[in-house]
């Protein structure tokens, strides 16, 4: 019964510090407006949610220096309009990164990549599924 709600414990709070860091994603990008233009959107959120949580994979591969076919990181446009101080992170850091700061193609029938600048990291925005 000990493991059981222990278990139950973990899986929670395991769900609750996604949540938080979703909502947190999506403060940065909308700040002000972001229940306007977001939380009271059910749609919107559901694309975004769907986007952070099952879509977007940051993965290492080796890249060949002489055949950089992916468009690099710093080459997608920031989406800064409902926050204009947003910045690019001055270091990429998988565990935190945010990828609804970006003007990235998300409605694509096939996957897109996206290489971070000066590392082996690629960003894989996989098609929507529903």
């Amino acid at each position: 019964m000990k493991t059981l709600f222990f278990t139950m414990v973990m899986c929670m709070g395991w769900f609750f510090s996604h949540a938080q860091s979703l909502e947190a994603k999506i403060q940065e990008v909308y700040a002000d407006k972001t229940q306007e233009m977001v939380m009271n959107d059910p749609g919107r959120l559901k694309v975004l949610t769907d986007l952070v949580q099952n879509r977007v994979k940051v993965t290492q591969i080796q890249l060949d220096p002489l055949n950089d076919k992916y468009p690099k990181l710093s080459q997608v446009a920031l989406l800064n309009k409902y926050n204009p101080s947003m910045q690019r992170d001055a270091a990429f850091d998988p565990a935190t990164f945010n990828p609804l700061k970006y003007d990235f193609i998300i409605s694509a029938k096939r996957n897109m990549v996206y290489r971070v600048d000066n590392t082996n990291y690629v960003i894989v925005i996989e098609p929507q599924s529903f």
